[in-house]
């Protein structure tokens, strides 16, 4: 079987993650990119092997036979494209945040559930070894009761300031460390534990929102820090930090806490993926996780959208993010914003 896919973004996450993942898969051909710079769009096919460039994607649908698109553009576009895609009988990727709110992603949801294609969304620490192990652990009862869980996604690389780009406009994003990393520790924490976020105290700003704008001064209108507590369905408390503008010890983790001990999963896009367990009483110690050699997490990620397409078992055992799942993580970020301008407890609304 091969599965023709054509590629919705000539950026660096298209180059860096989708087309080579895509192309772990012996089904997988990818025949067309999309991008609206052309140049940049008809170099970037050249390096990927990629045989057809278009500005637009409409274009794009209208005249190739695929049966599968990815898509990597601004967090605005979602929508619009997945939704063309999807009425063209497509399979979708798309990355995450899956919309500018959940409202957008509760109707990407439904019509990929109406029409019965494979829909996947860019969470990639689900493909860790160590996710998917503490997954299988906290299944089993390995920490007892869970009561507690710390969520922690943090850098200082917006501290530095930058060229204005698309992240940084509230118009075209939505969000900025909040539904770029958020998006990712509430689904992480969804996918390994099976339980769902009910209310959140939230706190949102920019730290640093200078920009450069050619020799000009600009500014962001998203954030870059946020803090929140949160509660669950099975009486988890928590708390959690999305931010690029500290260096935290934790770095990029997520740890939760049982009767039975503690565990701590420590990750990265690909070069850091380990499993820490601290039995009652004792000290961490680092446990064995399966070895998988070759790429990393979001190669498999993407892996593992062709071999659903192709009715085979991806690479490994990761259970890929749906749409579904994509509108869950989107219903807490709507909560922390709502909870940050409120300043008062909020729930999380189902849509």
């Amino acid at each position: 079987m091969v599965v023709r896919i054509g590629v919705v973004g000539a950026g660096y996450w298209s180059e860096e993650c989708h087309v080579p993942g895509l192309k772990l898969a012996d089904e997988a051909e990818v025949v067309a990119l999309s991008g609206r710079r052309v140049e940049n769009t008809k170099s970037q096919a050249a390096r990927l092997s990629i045989p057809k460039v278009y500005t637009d994607y409409r274009t794009m649908l209208e005249e190739e036979e695929l049966d599968a698109i990815t898509i990597t553009t601004p967090n605005s576009t979602h929508r619009e494209i997945a939704l063309a895609a999807l009425e063209k009988g497509l399979s979708v990727f798309c990355e995450k945040p899956l919309a500018l709110n959940a409202e957008e992603a509760a109707e990407m949801a439904a019509a990929a559930g109406k029409l019965g294609l494979v829909n996947h969304v860019g969470f990639t620490f689900r493909f860790l070894q160590s996710s998917i192990k503490a997954k299988e652990l906290l299944a089993e009862g390995f920490l007892g009761h869970l009561f507690h869980a710390r969520l922690w996604a943090e850098n200082d690389s917006g501290l530095i300031v930058r060229p204005l780009a698309w992240r940084d406009d509230k118009t075209l994003a939505g969000t900025g460390q909040l539904g770029d990393m958020g998006s990712h520790i509430f689904d992480l924490f969804r996918y390994v534990t099976g339980d769902e976020f009910t209310a959140v105290y939230a706190h949102s700003r920019a730290v640093q929102p200078k920009r450069e704008a050619g020799s000009t001064e600009a500014l962001a209108t998203v954030d870059d820090f946020n803090s929140l507590m949160f509660e669950t369905e099975r009486g988890v408390s928590g708390i959690a930090v999305a931010s690029r503008v500290t260096r935290g010890l934790g770095g990029w983790s997520v740890e939760f806490f049982g009767t039975k001990g503690a565990m701590r999963i420590v990750y990265s896009r690909g070069w850091k993926d380990e499993l820490w367990y601290a039995p009652h009483g004792e000290e961490y110690r680092l446990m064995a996780t399966e070895s998988i050699m070759g790429d990393f997490a979001m190669l498999h990620m993407m892996e593992a959208f062709v071999a659903e397409i192709a009715g085979r078992k991806p690479l490994t055992n990761g259970i890929p993010a749906t749409f579904n799942d994509g509108l869950r993580a989107q219903e807490v970020i709507d909560a922390v914003l709502l909870s940050a301008v409120k300043d008062a407890k909020v729930a999380v609304r189902t849509v």
